[in-house]
């Protein structure tokens, strides 16, 4: 028989380690062997849940990323609308290329903690610059900037540990499939000739289950 490789899919792999476990389980001269398989089996679960959990995470990270970075950009859209407003339209005076000194597009154009740490060094210009305006909009645009530098950080971190997840859930894929194939050389030790035996211990492929994944 085909044993599949680590590159199949984690539900249909599971799925033939249950019916060899089940097979090896239910025959009284096999049941002894049912240990291993099912030792790979569980980590291949734990481990399988655990990739989701991560999965899960770094969504979420992701998601307040995406919200503290859409907050500062409003937050430096409504301070550089006044901005303009105090210089009369005019982008090229000199107290708007103070505080914008490469335009604004150029900072809203920034992700993360770099735009994070330009954001600070304007709110810093506004205060010298435009007073008003800076104690207007200074506290939230500080706090809006620690906010996004926090939030890429975290989700550097939640990416890390996914990949490092998904990057175990294959190495406990390929455990089971090595588990598989060692069961698979035993019973024909067991059972010497007896190819149609040996293969009744293991589930046969069907066409309509999902194709195999590339590995991560």
């Amino acid at each position: 028989m085909s044993i599949r490789t680590e590159r199949t899919s984690t539900v249909n792999l599971l799925r033939d380690g249950i019916y060899h476990y089940a097979a090896l389980l239910s025959d009284p001269a096999t049941k002894d062997l049912a240990g291993a398989p099912k030792k790979a089996i569980d980590k291949l679960r734990k481990q399988r849940d655990a990739s989701e959990l991560a999965d899960e995470a770094a969504i979420v990270a992701g998601a307040v990323l995406d919200r503290c970075e859409f907050e500062l950009d409003l937050l430096l859209r409504r301070s550089e609308l006044e901005v303009l407003g105090a210089v009369d339209k005019k982008r090229e005076a000199l107290d708007y290329r103070a505080v914008l000194p490469n335009g604004f597009m150029a900072l809203v154009n920034l992700t993360g903690a770099e735009q994070a740490r330009e954001a600070q060094d304007y709110q810093a210009a506004l205060a010298k610059t435009f007073p008003e305006i800076g104690k207007k909009y200074g506290k939230a645009l500080s706090s809006g900037a620690e906010a996004l530098d926090s939030a890429e950080t975290a989700w550097k971190e939640a990416v890390s540990e996914q990949a490092r997840a998904n990057a175990d859930e294959v190495m406990a894929r390929a455990e089971l499939t090595r588990t598989l194939r060692k069961s698979e050389a035993t019973l024909m030790g067991l059972f010497p000739g007896d190819r149609a035996r040996v293969r009744s211990y293991f589930r046969k492929t069907r066409k309509s289950e999902a194709p195999e994944e590339p590995t991560p």
